[in-house]
């Protein structure tokens, strides 16, 4: 059918309104004889969707490793999409190893630092693809990227042409001799030819761990679980940004395992770190204010204290109100909430709001959150409706905002 329509010339380079070509689409799913028809019909093979994506974005990020080698055959280029990737990033993030060991072996396609990166990018995506967090095998995935990283960066090899060495073992980067030069500087703890990022803030979200600095660091957490899980999370904050979708849901479900096995505390912390990240990215939250509320819910009934993360999700959330379009007389829209059943929602009258929960979303750094509260009231019960008040205007400014 698609010869038949070159035959008669329809337009191959016709993008649909997202800007996406027939060969894109192809390449997004697999059909390598379609995007052979295409290409040999003079398919635009750099033109770029509305999201910067090339063809060779969407065959890299499927994992379809045929379609990436047919396109930089006929000279695709190495772009960047809207969210500054190249194609060996997007695979990386994807965890689509067999199109990032293709890509790195291509002699003068990339540099050393973009091969350290796709290797640590690959490696800490693991953590987020994983079915569950007691799957050991993500952590020896995570491990032998990791570690082929710091070979390279210990081995100092540009590229396998520049360096005459073969790119194998996922971008470790050397010869025999380097590698065992690597291995030795492992052993005494040196610092690696080429340095990593100068690590960022530590973060109570990921247990205030630092992103491993030498191979000896990396080699000690290797049989972590946990330890290992946290170099993941704060290599993808380094590489993705802390705008990133990706990395915030990870950390919602991860979050979630936690509070499964009743590790309450550290699933608020990755939930508090996945609402400040979405924060960033400027997208609806509402979900995730209900989802934080139900684990304090449980840790209240089991006496768990929970203060310290109440009153960060609460600044938080008048945070969001700040992002999101107000609604003009959204206190008539308020709700009163019946704590035992979170989507039981009774009439809030005006007088009742002002006195139990505006003192709260009022409330500043430079005023002491509990002192803000009535003293006839429940502050368990204030906070618990506030912050279930918080997520209904949420979800009430989001329909609006839609229809705007």
């Amino acid at each position: 059918m698609v010869s038949l329509l070159i035959k008669h010339s329809a337009d191959v380079n016709l993008p649909n309104h997202f800007q996406n070509t027939c060969l894109m689409l192809a390449a997004h799913m697999g059909y390598e004889e379609v995007a052979r028809l295409l290409i040999e019909a003079n398919a635009d093979i750099d033109r770029q969707a509305l999201c910067g994506a090339t063809a060779l974005h969407f065959s890299a990020q499927q994992g379809h490793n045929n379609i990436v080698k047919l396109l930089l055959y006929h000279g695709a280029r190495f772009m960047v999409n809207n969210n500054g990737f190249t194609p060996l990033y997007v695979a990386a993030e994807n965890t689509k190893e067999a199109v990032v060991n293709q890509i790195i072996a291509m002699p003068n396609l990339t540099t050393l630092e973009e091969r350290i990166t796709a290797c640590e990018l690959l490696g800490a995506s693991y953590a987020t693809t994983t079915d569950r967090l007691d799957d050991y095998r993500f952590i020896l995935q995570s491990y032998t990227w990791f570690y082929n990283a710091f070979l390279s960066r210990y081995s100092n090899k540009l590229s396998p042409t520049e360096g005459g060495s073969s790119a194998g073992g996922g971008g470790g980067g050397g010869s025999d001799t380097d590698v065992n030069n690597a291995a030795n500087a492992f052993e005494h703890s040196e610092l690696p030819k080429i340095a990593k990022p100068t690590p960022s803030e530590a973060l109570p979200a990921y247990n205030y761990h630092r992103e491993c600095q030498t191979l000896a660091e990396l080699k000690a957490i290797k049989s972590n679980q946990i330890r290992m899980l946290f170099e993941c999370f704060v290599i993808l904050e380094r590489i993705l940004g802390t705008k990133s979708l990706i990395l915030a849901e990870a950390l919602v479900i991860r979050g979630a395992e936690f509070a499964d096995v009743g590790q309450f505390g550290q699933s608020c912390l990755l939930w508090l770190r996945a609402i400040r990240i979405k924060l960033n990215a400027k997208v609806f939250i509402g979900e995730d204010y209900l989802r934080f509320i139900r684990v304090l819910e449980r840790m209240i009934q089991e006496r768990i204290a929970y203060h310290e993360y109440i009153e960060q999700l609460l600044e938080l959330c008048i945070e969001y109100y700040t992002l999101r379009p107000r609604l003009s007389g959204y206190r008539k829209l308020c709700y009163r909430v019946n704590v035992g059943n979170p989507d039981a929602f009774d009439e809030f009258t005006y007088n009742e709001l002002k006195r139990d929960v505006t003192p709260v979303l009022k409330c500043n750094n430079n005023l002491d959150l509990w002192n803000k509260l009535d003293s006839d009231v429940d502050s368990d019960q204030v906070l618990l409706a506030t912050l279930y008040l918080s997520t209904f205007v949420a979800k009430v400014n989001e329909e609006l905002y839609k229809k705007m």
